[in-house]
């Protein structure tokens, strides 16, 4: 649902360190400048000259969040400032939101958070110039719904059971379909497809239509319903040839890129001699990556080497022949819930548990998705939009335990969730686990405005991921990272790069990253607001550090984190930035040697011993706290601060952010807020 707000007068809009070029001193006099505005006068003012007039807004509302977006065009010399003000409607006072950041050639764009599902809110837009309000408007939008709508009463139920069920029979529960694809392609809007337990063989794609109110309901009818990609015919009684050194072949004349035997996924490799040598694709490195497969289409023979080069006789061996369990094609209001989903991905690119294309206003959930290069997609169009994927189980096993340089541009470089396309798309509660990737928001090669726009990817836990945990990369307007827990994982947010923006990433918890917190890299020039996460490395990795950029980048505002890392807590070799990059009131600790020789932080190609020299000479962390902080028991994974801790009481405030919910005298440092019970 859109809003869009015209004011009838036109004026002039700026932003505060919106600059094509200027000396490095300048980017910090505009960022410490741009810090005392941000947190006292609660909006975003901007300098002459630097924008144009202001045409609309827009609100974009999700479950419990919404965009503000106030585009503009034309030109004007005078300053100008936005600021955003919300309540429910019928309620009396309004709550002061976080400023709208300024994007370049597109408008300035902000976020309100922690909103009421399907409530009725009225927003206040202020225009000021010179620090007089020229233009005032409130508009109204409503939340969507925390839950599908229910199933209805008088909906027709088709049902389907592989064990009982026949072609020809009408799908009622006394004579049931044999196929989950008769059935959908039989319901229309209020129709509920019920699943009967048992082994589905066969991929589904769903190119009906529900309405709102009465979605198209596709349930398992309790456990093991499950949609199985894998080919019957490879399995315990499979009759294995021995070639010696521990390869074993099988005649398999399909083409397959997952192969797992029992539990445990095995590598695909291009050639029977890469197989041999398993040198996970990298000439040289024998014994790289141990086991693996290999399809000679030609001899139509599907060769298998196991880890520990034993013979595969007599144990489940899993050749994915199909590619994927279940595509959503033009659909709209489809709920899909309480699957089981494994061996999918006959291809490269076709593994997938569940796709959504040019889907809308669907809800996946509760879905146990396992054994797929993919776990599920929304995709190929602007009009998969407002779809909620939410407390699904996905797994994959192998990855982890590979070489990163083997995975990178290879067939298992998949992810668990993926936003490519569409807006407002919600991503919640969801586990993850395996995967080379964990959630994806955006697409590297376009950074085109409507691609994940508005997305909402909160409170999921991910674990044992290859490279990134949530990675954010194109335009990437309004994509709000909430409340996610990551432990195990090479780089846990990657945003390289972001464009547009703003990213939001709020109260995240990072355990056991092995390289960096947080990814940085490819010239990042869209607006990052990193908010009260808690960042704590791997023990066993002593390059492990909070971010590294490579190339100039800018426009990062960052404020009550807690950042320990193994080495530099900050590096950046760079002579130059590309915006202003503002952080302070972050707790900053290094678990690496402390010394008269160690520094602890590399800025601007520039070493410094501790956080007063870093200040001193680029204006960072003024109000940084270099000590160690003190968890309940960050060993274990709690990251609750401890009883008399110095990120107690010492955040400061950000509007829209942390000004609602805190206990004590003020919010505290870092994602979690010390619990009442322990004061």
């Amino acid at each position: 649902m859109t809003i869009a707000l015209v004011f009838r007068q036109a004026h002039s809009l700026g932003g505060y360190g919106h600059c094509a070029s200027g000396s490095l001193a300048s980017w910090y006099r505009v960022a410490l400048c741009a810090t005392l505005i941000f947190f006292s006068a609660h909006c975003q003012f901007v300098r002459a000259g630097d924008i144009a007039d202001l045409m609309s807004v827009e609100l974009y509302p999700t479950i419990s969040n919404a965009g503000v977006e106030a585009h503009y065009f034309g030109q004007n010399k005078e300053n100008a400032a936005v600021s955003i003000r919300y309540r429910v409607v019928g309620t009396d006072n309004f709550l002061i939101g976080h400023p709208p950041a300024l994007v370049a050639q597109y408008g300035f764009v902000g976020s309100i958070f922690n909103l009421l599902p399907d409530t009725d809110y009225e927003v206040e837009i202020s225009l000021s110039i010179s620090g007089e309000v020229v233009t005032q408007q409130i508009a109204t939008m409503r939340t969507r719904p925390d839950s599908p709508p229910p199933i209805p009463p008088d909906g027709r139920q088709i049902f389907v059971d592989i064990v009982n069920g026949k072609a020809v029979n009408p799908g009622t529960r006394e004579s049931p379909l044999a196929s989950i694809q008769s059935a959908v392609s039989l319901a229309k809007a209020g129709d509920i497809v019920r699943v009967m337990p048992g082994i589905y063989r066969e991929s589904i794609t769903v190119r009906r239509k529900g309405a709102q109110t009465r979605p198209i309901y596709l349930i398992a009818e309790g456990e093991g319903v499950i949609l199985d990609g894998s080919d019957p015919d490879i399995g315990v009684a499979s009759e294995w040839i021995n070639h010696g050194d521990g390869i074993y072949s099988v005649k398999y004349r399909y083409s397959s890129a997952y192969l797992a035997i029992e539990d445990l996924r095995l590598y695909d490799y291009g050639s029977l001699d890469d197989l041999k040598q398993e040198n996970g694709r990298q000439p040289g490195k024998n014994g790289l990556i141990k086991g693996g497969f290999y399809i000679d289409q030609a001899k139509s023979r599907l060769f298998l080497r196991l880890p520990d080069h034993s013979a595969p006789t007599g144990r489940e061996v899993y050749v994915a022949r199909l590619d994927s369990a279940i595509q959503l094609n033009s659909s709209s209001h489809i709920v899909v819930r309480g699957f089981e989903i494994r061996y999918f991905g006959a291809s490269e690119f076709g593994s997938v548990g569940i796709d959504l294309r040019s889907t809308a206003e669907s809800w996946i959930q509760d879905n146990d998705i396992h054994h797929v290069n993919y776990g599920i997609r929304v995709r190929n169009s602007a009009s998969a939009m407002r779809n909620v994927i939410e407390d699904n189980r996905l797994r994959d096993t192998g990855v982890w335990t590979w070489d990163w340089h083997s995975v990178k541009q290879h067939t298992p470089e998949g992810i668990g969730i993926g936003i490519s396309q569409g807006r407002g798309n919600v991503v919640r509660r969801n586990r993850i686990e395996g995967f080379f990737n964990g959630i994806l928001a955006g697409n590297f090669h376009d950074h085109d405005p409507s691609i994940a726009h508005d997305t909402d990817i909160l409170d999921n836990h991910l674990s044992k991921l290859g490279d990134d945990g949530l990675e954010v990369e194109g335009a990437c307007i309004n994509v709000r990272l909430l409340g996610n827990r990551i432990k195990g994982v090479f780089s846990a947010v990657s945003l390289t790069p972001v464009s547009k923006g703003p990213v939001w990433v709020v109260r995240n918890v990072i355990d056991d990253y092995r390289a960096w917190a947080l990814k940085i890299g490819n010239g990042n020039v869209g607006w990052l607001y990193l908010y009260h996460n808690t960042a704590y490395p791997h023990p066993g990795y002593p390059d492990a550090q909070i971010m590294r950029p490579p190339v100039p980048f800018g426009y990062m505002i960052a404020r009550n984190n807690i950042w320990l890392s193994n080495r530099y807590m900050f590096e950046f070799k760079g002579k130059e930035l590309l915006g202003p990059v503002d952080l302070d009131y972050d707790v900053l600790w290094t678990n690496g040697p402390v010394t008269d020789q160690q520094y602890r932080f590399k800025w601007l190609g520039e070493h410094h011993k501790n956080r007063f020299s870093l200040t001193m000479a680029t204006g960072l962390e003024l109000n940084g706290i270099e000590r160690q902080p003190e968890f309940r028991d960050a060993e274990n994974g709690d990251f609750m601060p401890r009883n008399g801790s110095v990120m107690i009481d010492a955040a400061s405030l950000v509007h829209g952010v942390n000004t609602l919910h805190f206990l004590g005298d003020a919010p505290d440092i870092g994602a979690l807020e010390y619990n009442l019970d322990d004061r």
